[in-house]
């Protein structure tokens, strides 16, 4: 049931983490309604599954015709999922953060993708399911890309700072000595 919010579940996180939302955000919505449609489908038919293979290691779902449909819209999402993050590579500056923090996401996900293989026991190919290895490499790649870029440490510093950088007046701090302590990005473009 999970897996068919996964993939709006992981676009949505990825156009959120690259801040591109406002341009994705009809594609977020198709996104979420397409998972919608398949999490109601699982639930309320049996449309896309036909019994169970069963394999030396253990029984899996054997997917019908239709699943089919499901896993075009997976790895479909899968693609624009590591799109967002490459483009989000390509276009940053070498040196910035952006650019850092879109290419651990882009090799965190390539690896954790990998775990999809696990569809293939599902369409009757015997392979040995092993999605845990590249699902917990992806994971930790993700959380040390989220602490090392703070991605979710907000501190008053962090939020002063960015909604100073938002200002379209210019600002200039100066402390009693008469020492500029702080100015906005309006301001730079003001005074060149």
């Amino acid at each position: 049931m999970t897996l068919a919010m996964m993939p709006a579940a992981f676009y949505h996180c990825t156009v959120a983490m690259m801040q591109t939302d406002d341009r994705n955000r009809q594609r977020i919505r198709l996104a979420w309604a397409i998972s919608a449609v398949f999490l109601a489908v699982t639930l309320l038919t049996d449309v896309l599954f036909d019994g169970l293979n069963h394999y030396s290691w253990g029984i899996f779902l054997k997917f019908r015709w239709p699943a089919v449909l499901f896993m075009v819209y997976f790895f479909t999402m899968t693609v624009m999922t590591l799109r967002e993050y490459w483009i989000a590579y390509r276009s940053s500056d070498r040196n910035t953060t952006r650019h850092r923090r879109a290419k651990a996401f882009l090799i965190a996900f390539s690896i954790g993708y990998l775990g999809s293989l696990d569809f293939l026991p599902a369409l009757g190919v015997p392979y040995y399911p092993m999605s845990s290895l590249p699902m917990i490499c992806m994971l930790v790649l993700v959380s040390r890309t989220i602490w090392r870029h703070r991605l979710v440490d907000i501190t008053p510093a962090f939020a002063a700072r960015e909604i100073i950088d938002t200002m379209n007046d210019a600002l200039i701090v100066v402390d009693p000595d008469r020492i500029v302590r702080l100015v906005n990005q309006a301001t730079c473009s003001l005074l060149g």
